[in-house]
């Protein structure tokens, strides 16, 4: 966060002093446009590295904060279903005891890039913890949230045989609004109960709201 605040004061006053926004494509030779662009893509680029988990490349916990809250009160606005996921790997500290944390970390960019592939337009994904991710999902309905969970769930277990020295499975509590609640955290407690629930019956499984009912 330092770098963004450093950057963006030096992009400032390169823009305030050095830069005329009316003129400088027309007025500068090539090599100056060149060095103006290549300036503003890396500040871009910085920005939106400053917002994700360095490991995994998905977004950070600050995020889920900022961003949930909006994403979940405009659908509520609208009258469409949002369904929340958390997701934990399961005995991830067993997988760190056993192979080290190199392997612990390739575990969790295996997780978060699976994860990233196989979500929609309207899908947002969160690292929120060591070993938790969170998808919060927009225009979809429990049924299909519990659906779209056991396949990720699935799809981990089938890639981590491949890349992985053991075998990794990952337990899913999934909640939706309005019938679980119209809060994040009222979402988010009960998709974690539930977590907690799959973990009690054994985990690598989900739980969701029908099966919780």
């Amino acid at each position: 966060m330092a770098a963004v605040l450093v950057y963006t004061v030096l992009f400032v006053i390169y823009l305030k002093y050095f830069d005329n926004e009316k003129v400088w494509l027309s007025n500068r030779p090539l090599r100056d446009v060149f060095h103006v662009l290549t300036y503003r893509e890396r500040y871009h680029q910085l920005l939106e590295s400053s917002v994700r988990d360095h490991l995994t490349g998905t977004l950070d916990r600050s995020q889920y904060e900022v961003r949930s809250p909006q994403i979940l009160a405009r659908n509520l606005k609208e009258g469409r279903e949002v369904s929340l996921l958390v997701i934990d790997i399961d005995h991830f500290k067993r997988v760190n005891d056993r192979h080290g944390h190199q392997v612990g970390d390739q575990a969790l960019k295996i997780v978060g890039r699976l994860l990233k592939e196989n979500l929609r337009s309207d899908d947002h994904l969160f690292r929120v913890g060591g070993e938790e991710f969170v998808i919060l999902s927009e225009r979809l309905p429990a049924e299909a949230a519990v659906s779209m969970a056991e396949r990720l769930r699935r799809s981990i277990v089938r890639f981590s045989k491949v890349y992985l020295p053991e075998t990794v499975t990952v337990s899913i509590g999934v909640s939706s609004a309005p019938a679980d609640g119209t809060s994040i955290d009222d979402l988010f407690r009960v998709a974690d109960r539930r977590l907690y629930d799959a973990k009690g019956a054994g985990r690598d499984r989900v739980i969701g709201p029908a099966a919780a009912a």
